[in-house]
């Protein structure tokens, strides 16, 4: 069934305009819609503002520990904040605990030094090895080359 351009013309005349409520329920869930991603958009960005807030915030009280405290100051602020803090008192009691056990496990016996080894050269033969089967390998590959020739020009 093949249509010509006029009755295709009238078909699409003849197409009905959506209802006045159906524009208007469509119209109504694209705003709800807008204002669910206009809320979630403001959220993220109150959340971004408070991260970079407590960021800026960190390193202000590192510079003045750091530049505007005496050492008796941040001595005081650092106890201060392990007795309000006792998850950041048992990992530094972790931390701690783990540097002196890998100070104090060394051996105990004397540091051994690069000349107290013996010299390599004296008790490894794997150079000559090597070269002696390198030597072995290329007298076999001539022998078969020699071999060829003979044969081929009818010398055996």
């Amino acid at each position: 069934m093949r249509l010509n351009a006029g009755a295709i013309q009238e078909v699409l005349k003849q197409k009905q305009e959506p209802s006045a409520e159906f524009e208007a329920r469509l119209f109504a869930s694209a705003n709800e819609l807008l204002a669910c991603r206009r809320e979630r958009l403001a959220v993220c960005g109150a959340a971004a503002k408070k991260a970079k807030l407590a960021r800026s915030r960190a390193f202000g009280v590192v510079q003045e520990l750091v530049v505007h405290l005496s050492p008796i100051q941040v001595l005081i602020r650092t106890a201060n904040f392990f007795a309000l803090h006792p998850a950041a008192q048992a990992a530094t009691l972790v931390v701690l605990t783990s540097i002196a056990l890998i100070i104090h496990a060394r051996p105990s016996g004397p540091l051994i030094t690069f000349s107290d080894l013996p010299d390599f050269p004296k008790y490894n033969d794997s150079p000559a090895r090597y070269d002696s089967q390198w030597l072995a390998d290329r007298q076999a590959y001539e022998r078969e080359v020699e071999y060829a020739h003979r044969k081929t020009s009818g010398g055996i």
